[in-house]
């Protein structure tokens, strides 16, 4: 008997459900097609946002949710799709040619503000429950973290570059000034600077490169002389003498 009574108020409870589900979309049907007149398609469009909606977000909570910030969002739109299908139902009541409460134009108002409010909602929902998955939401962290790292990558690299700015001047000069050098004809000894050879005989110190001694006396470097010098009657050589360069 206990096990009858059972299967009897399962089946009864499953028609009572039919039925109320099935009213509220009438109504919530009849509502929406306040607004679209003369159009058959659009209401039904009315009836997802609110009916249809409530019942899917109550299964997405249930079943399909995960995490508490997943679940929250579900909850929240299912209690907005449920309240906007009780307005809805209670809008169509009032508004539905009954005599016993004067209906106004702001019943219609609130018609149209509501049909977008539970567009506007479920459209975000949908949008809420793929952003606030966890591992979306994981994978947002992981990149956020790895944005810091280049930024303060980028950060020491600039921060590198200006300290070895100065250097990188001084090598630069000496390799100008060396090319100067060449073409007056002053002889230069040769100095391997990162595995190049320069023809600099002096290094500026702050390039970091010892300068090596040069080939000729300290003092002086080899004069200049006319090809067609031969000894006699020839101008003294001027010597050059060498500066700090």
């Amino acid at each position: 008997m206990k096990k009858v009574m059972s299967t009897a108020a399962s089946i009864l409870f499953l028609i009572f459900a039919l039925v109320a589900f099935g009213l509220m979309i009438s109504l919530s049907y009849s509502a929406v097609a306040r607004i679209f007149p003369n159009d058959a398609i659009k209401p039904l469009w009315g009836v997802a946002m609110a009916d249809v909606a409530a019942l899917v977000w109550m299964l997405v909570f249930a079943f399909k949710a995960k995490g508490f910030v997943q679940r929250a969002a579900a909850a929240l739109n299912f209690l907005l799709a449920l309240a906007g299908t009780l307005a809805l139902v209670s809008l169509e009541t009032i508004m539905a040619g009954q005599d016993f409460i004067s209906v106004g134009a702001q019943y219609g108002q609130w018609l149209v503000y509501l049909f977008i409010g539970l567009t506007a909602c479920n459209i975000i929902g949908v949008y809420a429950h793929h952003l606030t998955d966890p591992e979306v939401l994981d994978e947002i962290e992981q990149r956020s973290d790895l944005d810091e790292v280049l930024a303060d990558a980028r950060r020491q690299a600039r921060e590198s570059n200006q300290a070895q700015l100065a250097a990188l001047g001084a090598v630069i000069a000496a390799r100008y000034r060396d090319d100067i050098l060449v073409r007056l004809g002053i002889p230069v000894a040769p100095v391997v600077i990162e595995g190049r050879v320069s023809p600099s005989g002096q290094d500026d110190a702050n390039a970091g490169v010892p300068a090596p001694a040069l080939t000729q006396d300290d003092s002086l470097l080899t004069p200049f002389k006319r090809d067609d010098d031969k000894g006699e009657g020839a101008a003294p050589a001027v010597p050059f003498r060498k500066e700090a360069l």
